[in-house]
């Protein structure tokens, strides 16, 4: 280790002197990038934590401020060209684009000191950082075994498991860190590399496995038989603490994860549930027992209750009669009393909360729509289920995880515009589905009239933050993102679909567009190309590359169809504000024709 250390140390003095030189050597070039100033460098003879995350050749040598400032603060630094080999393992260079980022990224290596994703285009790429971490120890060189390996005694066996080299070990006779979540006894001698590895780092060991039933002051741990036995947690439901499986454990593992829980019990970190064993009767009211894998955790799991000490979560069956200790701690506190269905109508605080008829009833979630909070069930929610959640809903209501929606119940003008109420099977959840509003607040999803004026809160939200704005029949051409919608003239105006031929998407409408419907139904094809419904189709191939007499070509430039005109044969308000490539002539005909039939650009160069 003293060896690696000082021959890390002495390979960063000699970068150090390099930098120091190539800061007054280097030529960083001039700053014509399109890119330059922008506080990346992005010349691809540099990597680094302030190197841009796409570089490309036509960026070298012209981004000098950027790459000067960086290469001075030590967050980027020169690639190295050199092929490096050390100690027998070829590096390569820093030629890819994860290079000096602190991580060996070529996946020939693991350990550590690793990326957390790794790829093949990275081998032999990534010499600076992936030396660094091998002579820190922290990575080490792949290796695979087709004949059987012994190290300690122990015999690792091939990598001829299907999880081989995948960086877990999944051999079932290791424990510890390193170790895969499920174990399969198939892979016994059959992961050697990843085994060994984590074996050899420490962070493995060999488990020695209870074979014939234990007991220990009275308890039967049993044996090691289950199938997640060894992982180091307890999966015995009969016990709880902090060194129990996080999923509680299964009633199939009683008496069959001895080594675990014995290790867990000997360390004080798991003890036995005090009710396990027979079930508690509390005034005359039998609890059961804490087999519960929610069992202990200060909250009643078991649906037969109601009250302030009952759990948030949904209740199941599986929990009945199986949270003893919870449940009698709340009932003696008097913050539970057990749940009778509701079969009068309940009415509370002038709410009429119903009967408890639907066949969502007492799940511990509010299926009411006219209600809204945490305390709710997950939408849609049913107009059947109205008045017939009571309990649950009275609960939640009483607990402050419900308010009433006052919108269900009177219908809300605003501007003067009628939002109408929210009786919508959509209603409050965040998006507004009255398609007589057009806007970025709106739902992506098809609208239909059922939902007009019945999405009154989540409406009137967008509206007032400015995110909304009613649809009006548009009668002046509509311009958006450069592209020209026209106006509402067809017959199939405001219907929802897009009938614009030069448009496609899931928002068109069906059938073949007619070439009438062109420009002429605005307000559909903007709200739905506003929600990423629709697309433009290049106008270039639609309508061919010759336009008044000017060859505007297709959209191959990297800039294509970006709301601005980016060819340099053209001047005016409708052009880019960036450097103008030759490489772009003839190159966004999509953004150029529009421009041109806006009136914002003209040509200045020939054809």
């Amino acid at each position: 280790m003293r060896t690696f250390i000082t021959l890390a140390l002495v390979t960063a003095l000699c970068l150090a002197g390099e930098s120091a030189v190539a800061q007054d050597s280097l030529d960083f070039g001039d700053n014509t990038s399109r890119f330059a100033n922008d506080g990346e460098c992005d010349d691809p003879r540099f990597a680094g934590p302030d190197a841009s995350s796409f570089q490309s050749r036509r960026n070298e040598g012209h981004d000098a401020q950027d790459c000067q400032a960086a290469f001075a603060g030590g967050t980027v630094f020169l690639r190295n060209t050199n092929f490096i080999t050390y100690d027998g393992v070829e590096f390569g260079t820093d030629r890819g684009r994860f290079a000096h980022d602190g991580e060996c990224d070529d996946p020939r290596f693991r350990g550590r000191g690793m990326a957390t994703y790794t790829q093949d285009e990275n081998i032999l790429a990534d010499s600076t950082d992936c030396i660094a971490a091998f002579q820190a120890g922290t990575i080490a060189l792949r290796t695979s075994f087709d004949e059987p390996y012994t190290f300690d005694g122990i015999n690792f066996g091939i990598d001829s498991s299907e999880w081989a080299n995948d960086d877990e070990c999944d051999d079932p006779r290791f424990q510890g860190t390193g170790m895969a979540q499920f174990l399969n006894e198939e892979n016994i001698e059959a992961d050697a590399s990843d085994c060994l590895f984590y074996y050899r780092n420490g962070t493995i060991s060999l488990i020695v496995e209870i074979g014939e039933p234990y007991t220990q002051e009275g308890i039967l741990f049993g044996i090691d038989e289950g199938p997640f036995a060894n992982d180091g947690e307890c999966d015995d439901p009969r016990f709880v603490g902090p060194d129990m499986s996080l999923i509680g454990g299964f009633s199939d593992a009683i008496e069959k994860d001895a080594s675990d829980c014995l290790s867990g019990f000997e360390a004080g970190r798991i003890f036995l549930r005090r009710a396990y064993i027979a079930p508690r009767i509390v005034d005359g009211v039998n609890f059961g027992d804490d087999s519960s894998p929610y069992a202990n955790d200060d909250e009643c799991d078991d649906r037969r209750f109601i009250g302030d000490g009952m759990t948030r979560v949904l209740l199941t069956d599986a929990n009945t009669l199986a949270d003893a200790s919870d449940c009698i701690a709340a009932w003696m506190s008097g913050e539970l009393e057990l749940r009778t269905p509701i079969t009068e109508p309940l009415k509370f605080e002038t709410i009429t909360f119903g009967v408890d008829s639907s066949d969502f009833a007492n799940d511990n979630e509010c299926d009411d729509p006219r209600f809204q909070g945490l305390g709710m069930a997950s939408p849609p929610l049913e107009q059947s289920n109205i008045e017939a959640d009571a309990t649950d809903c009275l609960t939640a209501y009483q607990q402050d995880r419900i308010t009433i929606r006052n919108a269900y119940f009177s219908p809300i003008t605003y501007n003067g515009i009628d939002f109408g109420d929210d009786s919508g099977v959509w209603s409050n959840d965040g998006e507004c589905d009255d398609r007589r509003f057009i806007g970025e607040g709106m739902t992506q999803v098809l609208l239909t009239d059922e939902h007009i004026r019945a999405d009154a809160s989540d409406c009137l939200a967008a509206y007032q933050e400015d995110r909304l704005e009613l649809r009006e029949e548009i009668t002046r051409p509509r311009h958006y993102d450069g592209i020209n919608f026209g106006t509402d003239t067809s017959i199939f105006a405001n219907d929802n679909e897009c009938d614009d031929p030069r448009f496609e998407g899931e928002a068109m409408a069906e059938g073949e567009p007619l070439d009438e419907n062109k420009k002429a139904d605005a307000t559909d094809c903007l709200n739905a190309y506003q929600q990423g419904r629709v697309t433009l189709i290049s106008q270039a191939a639609a309508s061919g590359t010759l336009y008044d007499g000017i060859l505007f070509g297709v959209d191959n430039g990297r800039w294509a169809e970006d709301g601005e005109c980016d060819d340099p044969r053209f001047e005016g308000d409708g052009m880019s504000t960036t450097v103008l490539l030759d490489s772009d002539i003839r190159n966004d005909a999509t953004d150029c024709l529009a421009a041109h039939e806006d009136g914002t650009i003209t040509l200045i160069r020939p054809n």
